[in-house]
């Protein structure tokens, strides 16, 4: 069973939107006027823009505070939880007598390190591009197989020690996270990491792969810091590779986008399939299970981009500065049905394989895909409309 969302704190603005706009609904109609003259209801009135609002501020704003609410707080866990997955995979692995408790603790700092890069998997922008890391760090795609073989190659090599450095440089399918699942969730129980006569070479693989996630993770981090590349004045302030503060924010919105349709197309429908019992296969972490829990958390990390973690989000951009309160509670209302969902089929099913091949997890699934669709919607006509922004070619491709 696939635990329930643990991101409530980042809903309480959400909540707010909404809560107020069912208020406002049940406060309608009714009453007990008796007279023969129908009560005309008062117009809404929405709040007038600010004429003197300087909108180009208000982006800065709110990369500044999406910045230091959101991305450098998540990469600094992914640091966190990839330095307690490096200890260990060598705790782990060193141990002669290691068992399935043992085993199990490997796999939880594992599946703790998928959750802290599902949080920030969306911005595939800088550090995070730079010597193609956010590659290095997951490759998937669904159908492929590169992630088995590239493993396997590397099992393979028995004159030599596997360690970081190594792995840094192969093919990507062997040196990220699904790597590493692959060894700790092998296709076949006769190659765990306890009882395989490879025991030795796997180990030595799995503690490389934890070497190289920790140094790309701090890596990233590192360039997002002051003392390093500083790439945080880079973004809130949009220069370098970005042409104004606007070009930043369109940028990050684009990339939003693309990650709706990454959850919907790939992470969804690839493993939906036309038909039951769909294509297990091609989900993300299919292998470990993962998948509807790394759905949910992309779902609550829609929440904190748009409200940058309580700070000056595009919640308060549509509403103070834009008197686009409608457009506003709309955004909040096609992401909360989403989150909605995904938690219904999380207390509903025992796993991805039987959701999509489960008539009622089927249309729980097809459902979600529809609400997907409808934030993807409002986000590329009224929102950008509103925002008076662009986006990138291909980020709002799909259906």
């Amino acid at each position: 069973m696939h635990h329930p969302l643990t991101h409530i704190a980042s809903f309480t603005k959400l909540s707010l939107v909404i809560s107020f706009s069912l208020i406002l609904g049940a406060c309608g109609g009714g009453g007990g006027n008796t007279s023969s003259t129908p009560t005309q209801p008062d117009p809404v009135v929405e709040p007038t823009p600010n004429p003197a609002a300087d909108l180009n501020a208000e982006f800065a704003s709110y990369l500044t505070d999406l910045t230091d609410n959101h991305i450098i707080p998540a990469y600094a866990d992914f640091v966190t939880k990839t330095q307690a997955l490096q200890t260990q995979s060598h705790a782990f692995c060193s141990a002669n007598t290691a068992n399935i408790a043992d085993l199990t603790s490997f796999k939880q700092r594992w599946q703790e390190v998928v959750q802290a890069w599902q949080k920030i998997q969306w911005l595939n922008l800088g550090p995070a591009l730079d010597e193609t890391r956010s590659l290095r760090i997951q490759f998937w795609e669904p159908g492929t197989d590169a992630v088995r073989n590239g493993v396997e190659a590397l099992l393979l090599r028995q004159g030599e020690t596997i360690d970081a450095v190594l792995i840094s440089g192969v093919n990507v399918g062997a040196q990220g996270i699904p790597a590493l699942e692959y060894l700790l969730y092998p296709p076949n129980n006769s190659d765990t990491l306890i009882n395989a006569s490879n025991r030795e070479k796997r180990c030595e693989i799995a503690t490389a792969i934890a070497d190289n996630l920790y140094n790309m993770s701090s890596a990233i981090h590192s360039q997002w810091q002051t003392s390093g590349g500083n790439y945080r004045h880079t973004l809130i302030t949009g220069i370098n590779e970005f042409s104004s503060v606007q070009d930043a924010v369109e940028e990050l919105v684009t990339l939003w986008l693309e990650h709706i349709n990454i959850v919907k197309d790939d992470k969804i429908l690839a493993a939906l399939a036309v038909t039951s019992p769909g294509i297990s296969q091609n989900a993300e972490h299919y292998l470990s299970d993962e998948s509807l829990t790394s759905i949910t958390t992309n779902l609550a990390t829609y929440v904190s981009i748009f409200t940058a973690e309580g700070g000056q989000g595009f919640d308060d951009i549509l509403t103070t500065t834009l008197a686009q309160q409608t457009i506003a509670t709309q955004v909040n209302t096609e992401i909360a049905a989403a989150v909605s969902r995904i938690a219904t089929i999380n207390q509903n099913l025992n796993n991805y394989s039987s959701a999509i091949a489960n008539d009622n997890g089927r249309a729980q699934l097809t459902a979600l895909v529809d609400e997907l669709n409808a934030i993807r919607d409002v986000l590329t006509i009224e929102f950008l409309q509103a925002l008076d922004i662009s986006t990138g070619f291909n980020a709002t491709d799909g259906d």
